[in-house]
C-alpha cells in the first residue's frame, strides 16, 4: 500500500515537474516572442523593412526608396531598394544617393533660426519685420509676426503662389530678394490663433538666416549644420550627377520628373543622403551634440522638441519645427516633405533613442505610412481611449456637424485658391450620428481615405476609434463650432459655409460657362444667317446693343478665365514662368468684362423699365445677366479679379 501510494505520489510529482517545464517553455517561447519585435534587433528590422518596402514599392509603383534606422546612438538599420535611376540601372544606395529631402528641410532652417537665437542675433518673440527690412509683411491684424509664430505655423501667413517662384534650369536661379518683390507675405487669419502649414512663413525665416548672418542661406546652412555634423554628401539648393531621378507612373510607365529649383530657400533645398540625414538625426536624440561637438546648447535642443503651440491644449502642438504627435502611447518628432518626383520623412521617438528616415524617387504614399506600421509592430497599442470611453446618447451633438477645409498648400488670397475644386481631399466630413457619437470621414497625408468615429473626452475634445490620437474642435463665443483639428499639429480644418463648397462652386462655374457658351453660339449663329438672308428682320438699337455687349462679355470671360487657369496650371507644371505677361493680360480681359457687367446690369434694368422690346428678350438677356454678375462672384471669390498670381 505504502509502495502504491510512494508511485502514485511519484506520478504525480512527476506531472507537476512536466507542466510546470512546459510553463516555464512557453514562458520562454512568449519572452521570446517579445523580443522578435525589440527594434534594437537588426534582422527584425530588416524583416519587418523588407517586407514593407517591397509590398509598398510594388503597390505604389515606386521605383527607388531607402531607409536608415537608429537607436541608442548607433546605426540599427539602412538599405537601399529599386533604382534611383530607371534608364541606367542604377541601383539606390543609401550611402551614396542623393534624395531631396523636400519639406524635411524645415528642420534645418529650424535648427539654424535657433542658433542665431542661442547666440542672441535674434529674438524669436520680436516682430520679424526688424530682420527683413525692407519687406513688409502683408497684416492687417494688430499682433506682429514672430519667428516663433512662423516655427510653429501659427503666424497666419498665406500661402505664396507657386508661379514665378521656381525654375528647373540651375543657370536661371533667382535671388531671395525677387522673390519677395513678386511674392509679399499676407496674413489671412489672426496669429496665435491655428497652426496652419504655411511654406511662405519658412521662405520668410529662410531670408532671416541670410540677412541676421551676413552670409547666404546655403553657405550658412553648410558651414553651421552640414559640415560639423559630417554630412559630406549633402547639398542645398542644388543637384549633382549622385541625385536620384524623380519619377511619376502614367498609364504604366515611368515617366522622368525634372527637379525644380526654389527661388527662396528655408521651406525645401536640402538634397541628402539617407547616411548623411543619419547624422542628422542622431544630433537631435542627443540634443544637439555629434561626435562630441555641440550644434546647439542642450536647452535649446530641448526647447525644440517641446510644445510651443497647440490648436488645443489636449493635442500634441507644434514644437519649434518638428511637428508632434502621439501614436500607440508614443511621443512622436516628425517632419515629412513632398515634391514631384519625391517624397520623404522623418519622424524620431526621443524617448526611446530611435530615429526613422525614408526617402523615395516618387511623389507616393509610402513614407506617411511606415510610420503607423512601424509602431503598429514594434511599438503596439492593446487599447484605446474609445474603448473605455461611455457615448453621451442623450446629449445634443448637431453643432459640430458640417464640412471643414484645410488650406494646406492652397492660398486663400491668391488665384491658388482655386486649387481646392481639383483636390477632394482637402475636405473632411463630420456626421452627427445621433447616438452621442460622430463620424469622421478625413484623408490622411498619403491623400487615402480614412472613417473612423468619435466620442467626447470632454467639451471640444473627442477620441478616435481608431486610435491616431485625439479630435478637437475650436468654439468661439457663441459656442460656435470655427475649426477641428486631428493630431497632426500644424493642421486646421476651417468649418465651411455652402457656398465654400466644391460642389456649389463647380456647378455654379457650370451653369455660367453654358450660358456664355449659348450666349456665344446665339449671337455667331444670327451673324451667319444675317449674312445669308437679306430679308431678315432687324431688331431694336436696344437689343442689338444688348446682344452685341453681352457677346464680348461672355467671350472675355470664356477666354479670360478658362486661358488664365490653364496658363497658371501650365506655368506651374513646367516651372517656367516666360508667359506670365500673357497671363496679365487674360486677368485684364476679366477686369475688362467686370466693367461690362455692370454696364449689361444697368442695360438690363433700363430694358425692363422702358418695355422697349418683347418679353421673350428680356428673360433671354436677363438670364445672361444673371450668369454676368455670378461669374464676376466666382471669380473675386477665386481671386481671378485683379492681377492676384
Amino acid at each position: 500500500m505504502k509502495k502504491k501510494i510512494n508511485k502514485i505520489l511519484t506520478v504525480i510529482l512527476c506531472c507537476i515537474v512536466l507542466v510546470c517545464t512546459k510553463g516555464n517553455v512557453a514562458l520562454a517561447l512568449t519572452e521570446q516572442d517579445m523580443k522578435s519585435k525589440d527594434i534594437s534587433n537588426s534582422k527584425d528590422v530588416q524583416e519587418f523593412m523588407d517586407k514593407f518596402f517591397t509590398s509598398n514599392m510594388q503597390k505604389y509603383k515606386i521605383p527607388g526608396s531607402a531607409v536608415v534606422v537608429v537607436k541608442d546612438g548607433k546605426e540599427v538599420f539602412k538599405k537601399g531598394y529599386g533604382y534611383s535611376n530607371l534608364d541606367k540601372k542604377i541601383e539606390v544606395n543609401p550611402d551614396e544617393t542623393l534624395f531631396p529631402a523636400a519639406s524635411v528641410s524645415k528642420l534645418f532652417t529650424a535648427t539654424a533660426i535657433m542658433q542665431l537665437y542661442e547666440q542672441g542675433k535674434i529674438d524669436i518673440n520680436e516682430n520679424v519685420e526688424k530682420y527683413i527690412a525692407p519687406y513688409k509683411i502683408d497684416n492687417n491684424y494688430n499682433e506682429v509676426i514672430t519667428c516663433a509664430n512662423l516655427l510653429t505655423h501659427s503666424s497666419g501667413v498665406d500661402e505664396a503662389s507657386e508661379i514665378n517662384g521656381n525654375t528647373r534650369n540651375e543657370k536661371n536661379i533667382k535671388s531671395q530678394e525677387y522673390y519677395f518683390d513678386n511674392h509679399k507675405p499676407k496674413v489671412v487669419r489672426e496669429p496665435n490663433t491655428v497652426s496652419r502649414y504655411s511654406n511662405q512663413g519658412y521662405n520668410i525665416l529662410g531670408y532671416v538666416i541670410e540677412k541676421v548672418s551676413g552670409i547666404s542661406y546655403e553657405e550658412y546652412i553648410k558651414k553651421n549644420i552640414i559640415e560639423p555634423l559630417k554630412m559630406n554628401n549633402t547639398l542645398v539648393r542644388v543637384k549633382n550627377h549622385s541625385t536620384a531621378t524623380g519619377y511619376e507612373y502614367d498609364n504604366g510607365s515611368f515617366n522622368e520628373v525634372p527637379l525644380a529649383y526654389q527661388y527662396t530657400s528655408g521651406s525645401s533645398g536640402i538634397n541628402a543622403t539617407p547616411m548623411d540625414m543619419e547624422n542628422f538625426m542622431l544630433m537631435h536624440l542627443n540634443n544637439g551634440e555629434f561626435e562630441g561637438s555641440r550644434i546647439l546648447k542642450e536647452e535649446t535642443a530641448k526647447e525644440m522638441k517641446e510644445k510651443q503651440f497647440a490648436n488645443n491644449e489636449a493635442l500634441p502642438g507644434m514644437g519649434y519645427g518638428f511637428i508632434r504627435s502621439n501614436r500607440n502611447g508614443q511621443e512622436i518628432l516628425k517632419h515629412e516633405g513632398g515634391l514631384p518626383g519625391f517624397t520623404t520623412t522623418v519622424f524620431l521617438m526621443p524617448k526611446e533613442k530611435l530615429g526613422i528616415y525614408v526617402a523615395t524617387n516618387s511623389l507616393n504614399p509610402l513614407p506617411f505610412n511606415i510610420e503607423d506600421e512601424f509602431l503598429n509592430q514594434f511599438y503596439p497599442q492593446e487599447s484605446t481611449k474609445y474603448s473605455e470611453l461611455k457615448a453621451k446618447s442623450n446629449k445634443d451633438y448637431s453643432k459640430y456637424e458640417g464640412t471643414y477645409r484645410s488650406y494646406d498648400g492652397i492660398s486663400k488670397s491668391n488665384i491658388m485658391k482655386i486649387g481646392f475644386l481639383l483636390d477632394t481631399t482637402m475636405d473632411l466630413r463630420i456626421t452627427d450620428n445621433k447616438d452621442g457619437t460622430l463620424t469622421l470621414k478625413e484623408y490622411t497625408s498619403a491623400k487615402e481615405e480614412n472613417i473612423t468615429k468619435l466620442i467626447e473626452i470632454k467639451h471640444g475634445v473627442f477620441a478616435r476609434e481608431d486610435g491616431k490620437g485625439d479630435f478637437a474642435f475650436k468654439l468661439d463665443s457663441n459656442e460656435r463650432i470655427t475649426y477641428a483639428f486631428n493630431d497632426v499639429s500644424h493642421n486646421s480644418f476651417e468649418k465651411i459655409n455652402f457656398y465654400d463648397g466644391r460642389i456649389f462652386n463647380i456647378i455654379l462655374f457650370i451653369l455660367v460657362i453654358v450660358v456664355f457658351i449659348v450666349n456665344i453660339s446665339i449671337n455667331i449663329l444670327k451673324g451667319i444667317k444675317r449674312l445669308f438672308k437679306r430679308n431678315v428682320k432687324e431688331k431694336s438699337k436696344e437689343i442689338k446693343r444688348n446682344s452685341s455687349l453681352n457677346f464680348i462679355i461672355s467671350l472675355l470671360n470664356i477666354t479670360g478665365f478658362i486661358g488664365a487657369l490653364v496658363l497658371a496650371i501650365s506655368i506651374i507644371v513646367t516651372n517656367d514662368s516666360s508667359f506670365i505677361y500673357l497671363l496679365y493680360i487674360l486677368l485684364s480681359f476679366l477686369m475688362f468684362s467686370t466693367i461690362l457687367s455692370v454696364v449689361g446690369l444697368i442695360n438690363i434694368i433700363r430694358l425692363w423699365i422702358k418695355r422697349v422690346c418683347g418679353k421673350r428678350d428680356k428673360i433671354y438677356f436677363t438670364v445672361v445677366t444673371i450668369a454676368n454678375i455670378a461669374f464676376i462672384w466666382l471669380i473675386y471669390y477665386f481671386n481671378f479679379l485683379g492681377v492676384k498670381v
